[in-house]
């Protein structure tokens, strides 16, 4: 699944027709047909995949993260700096936590969570399920 902001998240799950949702995100389709049994069932699951995307945007980057969950491959130590990548993204870590580079250090951009990777259009191997 690619990483997308939480807004989106939202809307994508939001505009989804049941059998669509159901289908795409692996969840069981109610055995009830139709009425407000089913309803409520596809809105108790879409709020369930929303808390719960919520907390993986919520997580803490770490090596354990960036390696299992994000596919990323550690790529060397440069100035005691260890490196992380994938595609054309390199993550690195310093005393400091963790950074995009080419990193501006006018601009101070680290990155800490998941959340402040969503713009870059990067995959999560984990499950939504936290």
């Amino acid at each position: 699944m690619i990483l997308i902001p939480m807004t989106q998240f939202i809307l994508d799950i939001d505009s989804m027709a049941a059998d669509d949702f159901c289908r795409t995100y692996n969840v069981n389709l109610p055995s009830v047909g139709g009425g407000v049994k089913y309803s409520f069932r596809i809105d108790v699951a879409k709020y369930q995949m929303i808390v719960d995307y919520a907390k993986i945007l919520d997580m803490d980057i770490s090596v354990d993260v960036l390696t299992t969950k994000l596919g990323f491959t550690e790529i060397g130590d440069v100035f005691g700096r260890r490196r992380f990548g994938k595609d054309r993204y390199v993550i690195a870590e310093d005393e400091y936590g963790f950074h995009l580079e080419p990193y501006d250090s006018m601009d101070d951009r680290r990155i800490s969570k998941i959340d402040d990777l969503t713009d870059l259009g990067i995959s999560w191997y984990g499950n939504i399920k936290v």
